[in-house]
This record gives C-alpha cells, structure tokens and sequence, in this order.
C-alpha cells in the first residue's frame, strides 16, 4: 500500500508551507497564498476525497507540539499492513527526537518551541497530502472510494495580546469553515468561554440551517434534511487533564471521557447556556471531547528540545488512541479494538451532502478569504453570517456551473468536435438538446445552497453559455462541410478546357475515314479522340448540374443572395 505523492513538489523535502499570512507588526490583516495552498491541493490525485485537519485555538497551549506528533504517527503508518498497539512503535520510529523544535536547528515538522512567546502565525499546512485507507469504504453516487487524501493545518493561537479579535476570529471562522475534522484546543479543561467563542462562529451554521430550509424547493429540502449540519466532526482536545482517577489506567482514563462530554455539551436549564450547546450540537455532524494529561514537566521547560524519553508515558499511551480515532490505522487487517477505535475517522470534506473535490476546496478557501478580508477593511466586525453563506453559496453555484458546461462540452467533442468529421446540423441540433438537458440537471443536482433567486440567476447563465456553445459548434460544423461550389467550379473548368481540347483537335480531323473499320488510319484516331472527349465533358457536366441540385443549392442561394444584396448597396459619389 504504497503513499502517492504528485505535484511540483516531489522533488523537494516535505515542509509545512504558510498559506495564510498574517501582518506580524499590527496584527489586523491577512493574505491567502494562493500559489502555495495551489502547490499542495495539485498533489491529491483526482477522484480521491480530501480530509482536512485543522488543530485552532488558544496561543502557547501546544497545538503545533501535537501537529509533530501527528506528523510522526503518519509518518510512520503511511506503509504499515498491521498498527501495534505499542505507540513507542511509532513514537521512536524516527528517532529520539521530535523534529519541528525550532530551537534544535533547521526542522522537518510543525515548527514549535517550549516558552511563553507565540510562534506559529497565520495558518501553514504541510506540503505533502497523506494518501490515506479509509476505515470502511464509503460511496458517493456511483463511486466507491477506498482512500482519502489526507491535509494537515495549523493555525495562529488565539488571544496572542498581538493580533486583532477581528483577525483571531477570521482564522478560526476559516478552520472551522474548510476543514472536514476540527480539533479544538483547549487548556486543562472546557471552560464557558471557550464554548462561547465557538458557538460565535457556528452561528453562521445556525443561519445557513434556517436559510437554506426558507429558500430550497421540496427536493432541496430532502436534501437539508438528510444533511442538517454544515460543519462535521469537531473534536475538543482537553491538555494538561488532572482529574482522572487513576492516570495509569488507561482504559479508565478512555471510560472517562464520553460522561466528561455529556455533562459540557449536555442540556442546561439556564437559557444562556442551552442556546450555546444547541448552537454547537445543531451545527456539528459529530461533536466529541477526548482528555490528555500533561505531557511532563520537561516537556514545557524552555530548554526543552523534543526528547521522546522525556515525555509522560500515560500522556503517549492516551495519544496513541487519539491519533488512531483522528487518522485511523492505515492497517488493512487492523484489530477490531482498532477497528471500533478508527470507525470515526477520516472524515472527507463535504459542502451540503456532497464530496468536495482539491479544487473546489481552493475555490471555497478563496472564497471565504475574501468575505473576511473585506469585513476587516471595511466595519471592522465579524462578517454577518449571511454575507458568509452567500459567498458559500456563491462559490458553489461557480462549481456546479463549471461542472455542467464542462458536461456539455466533453459530450458534444465527443460527437462533433474539431477532430470529428461534417454532421448534418439537424443532428448537432439534437445532440444539444439532450446535452442541454443532462447540463442543467446535473447543475440543479450541484446547485442546492442558497436563495432560489440566485441559483435561477446561474442557471440562465448556464442556459446563455449552452446557447452560445451551441452557435459556436454549428459555425464550426459548418466551416467543415464540403464546399459543393469550389468543386461545381473545378468540374466546370475541367469541362471547359476538355471542349476547347475537342475543339481544337476538331481543326484537324478533314474528311472521312477511307474504311468504316478502325484500321488504324489517321482519321480512325482523330474522329476517335473527339468521340472520348465528348462523352467525358458531357459526362462531368451533368455530374456537375446534378451536384449543384442535389447539394449546393444551400450554398448557391447564400452566393446569390450576397451578390443580390451588394449590388443593391447604393453607391457612393464621386466628385
């Protein structure tokens, strides 16, 4: 089970790459590298699902720290047939040392560092997809995938003293946007806050829930039903847990954690309280709380350079779990403890019930980019979740019109393309017709965000674009039919020049043979020879009157009518 890797960086040494820059000094404003971001969604391979994992929240709580883990735990289960379940299999499997510590020198993962200063800004991914087995193969239309592409992201900490609220919530609103699993970050335990700031940004899943259910049609309704939330699995990761029973025991710890989670994202009788957890549970597929322990008091020291001996063996033992729900095993005979652990994972991104492909997830990011981007520039607030669901909504009608056009044009080169022979127009005529049809119900297939208004808006411009596809074809047919008027002329000439030929030799055939047998005498050949090309010019010029009947008459009228409408141009004086 070997790990594809395409794109123009295979040449080069994996590496986190920046895709989201954010302005150091001031801290207020972003930018999307769209060439880098492009470089690693170009890798995934086509037809394969993309999983993104994103890893936000407070700053110096050790996000990036646990990226490095991750990275290694991939690393070191992109080839295994079986997952031993001893995690220092895959914890030592590239040494001692953990790679991204910044202080060690030059890195080969997340960049992180022991100390009280921020490191990680704006949001880097790593440069490689991980080409993942899916748990169990899942099917989307007629398509079954076996594999998922897996993105890792890290993201900017929250609340640095540094960067602007209105900057700190543009990059958890676009985690929480783009990725497909989210882990949320929080320190020592889940705290009101914390829920608080992340029901702000599923506010925007609350509206796009109502929005979406006022302006689809029935079978847009179906549909909202079946995929009521517009965010997936949102995983909160509790560091530096005290308060289990027993830290040693391992399967106690795990028991722990689900009670943990039914009393933070439980029902509340306060109304405050309610409205957060509903916006939470209504807005994610799969909300769930997983506890680490402090990972040893070495590990935060500032001298601290990623020593694997030094971290707390309860904090990997429970990590070993936590990758294996997160990313699964990779195994193709995993155990079924493994197996019932892994069920959960690899989440492949989905916008309203369907797959969303390397490309149209850039669409999407760059989308959302610049909603944000011009809400800071502008009231300097967070975006009204509408604003956010018309540019989703927006960015997915481009898709689904893309989609049909390029539907359209595959079938129609197929049949009548620049490579393909004439047809005759009232084929090509047919031929659009069914494409047309095909065209606009895969685009209302696609088509099921928003208000109604906008996807008729798309859809006439999908109708505009299939008619003017439709002209162009015809044009192109046409300048490939044979040109019945060249040829008509070419057997004229040849008609021509044969009865000036018989003329001429006509001069020199005086008088009559001596004999009415060809015996070979002068006159035998010449009165021959006229004989021959008599019957040859008579013979092209009814071919030719039989042509012109029968197949240039279309094109002898047009002649005609061009020649009748230029002598009728009046003609300008002259002095």
């Amino acid at each position: 089970y070997q790990r594809r890797v395409h794109g123009t960086l295979t040449t080069e040494e994996a590496r986190p790459l920046q895709f989201i820059t954010v302005d150091k000094d001031k801290g207020d404003s972003f930018d999307l590298d769209e060439e880098a971001l492009t470089l690693v969604l170009n890798k995934i391979p086509d037809g394969v699902p993309v999983c993104v994992v994103s890893v936000v929240g407070a700053f110096r709580t050790g996000k990036s720290f646990a990226l490095d883990l991750m990275l290694r735990y991939l690393r070191s289960t992109d080839k295994a047939e079986v997952l031993s379940d001893n995690w220092k299999d895959w914890l030592y499997s590239s040494g001692d040392t953990l790679e991204g510590n910044e202080g060690a020198g030059p890195s080969n993962g997340f960049s992180w560092r022991s100390g009280r200063d921020r490191n990680t800004t704006g949001m880097w991914i790593w440069s490689d997809p991980f080409i993942r087995r899916l748990p169990t193969d899942r099917t989307e239309g007629d398509v079954t995938h076996e594999e998922v592409a897996l993105l890792l992201v890290d993201t900017q900490g929250m609340f640095d003293m540094v960067t602007s609220q209105m900057l700190t919530a543009s990059i958890f609103g676009l985690s929480t946007l783009f990725s497909s699993y989210l882990i949320y970050n929080v320190d020592k335990r889940i705290q009101e806050d914390a829920l608080q700031h992340l029901a702000l940004f599923t506010e925007y899943g609350r509206i796009a829930l109502s929005s979406q259910a006022a302006n689809a049609d029935e079978e847009g309704k179906q549909q909202q039903l079946k995929h009521n939330h517009p965010f997936q699995t949102l995983d909160i990761l509790v560091r530096d847990w005290q308060d289990f029973e027993d830290p040693d025991d391992l399967q106690a710890c795990l028991q722990e954690m689900d009670p943990y989670m039914d009393v933070v994202l439980g029902s509340k009788s306060n109304s405050d309280l309610q409205e957060v957890r509903q916006h939470i549970n209504e807005c994610f597929e799969d909300p769930r709380v997983f506890m680490l322990p402090h990972p040893g008091e070495k590990v935060t020291r500032k001298a601290y350079m990623g020593s694997v001996d030094q971290i707390n063996p309860n904090f990997c033992g429970l990590m070993h779990h936590f990758m294996i729900r997160v990313f699964g095993t990779n195994a193709a005979n995993p155990t079924p403890d493994q197996s019932e652990m892994q069920s959960r994972s690899l989440v492949p991104k989905r916008m309203h019930g369907r797959l969303v492909s390397a490309s149209e997830l850039l669409r999407f990011i760059a989308t959302y980019v610049r909603v944000f981007k011009e809400a800071i520039r502008g009231e300097g607030v967070f975006p009204n979740a509408k604003t956010l669901l018309s540019a989703t909504a927006e960015a997915n009608n481009f898709t689904a019109l893309e989609g049909a056009l390029k539907h359209y044009r595959t079938a129609m080169e197929q049949q009548c393309g620049a490579k393909e022979p004439y047809m005759d127009p009232s084929l090509i005529d047919e031929l659009h017709t069914l494409q047309q049809a095909l065209a606009i119900t895969q685009f209302r297939k696609v088509a099921t965000m928003g208000q109604k208004e906008k996807i008729l808006e798309f859809q006439d411009r999908l109708q505009t674009e299939l008619d003017c596809l439709h002209t162009a074809y015809q044009e192109h047919n046409d300048n490939k039919r044979p040109d019945v008027l060249r040829f008509i002329s070419i057997l004229m000439i040849i008609t021509g020049i044969t009865y000036v030929f018989s003329g001429v030799i006509n001069i020199f055939c005086w008088g009559y043979p001596a004999t009415p047998e060809f015996d070979f005498e002068y006159l035998d050949f010449c009165f021959g020879a006229l004989e021959g090309l008599r019957d040859v010019y008579m013979t092209i010029f009814c071919f030719a009157l039989l042509t012109a009947g029968t197949k240039g008459w279309p094109q002898i009228s047009k002649a005609v009518n061009l020649l009748t409408a230029s002598s009728s141009l009046p003609k300008q004086k002259t002095l």
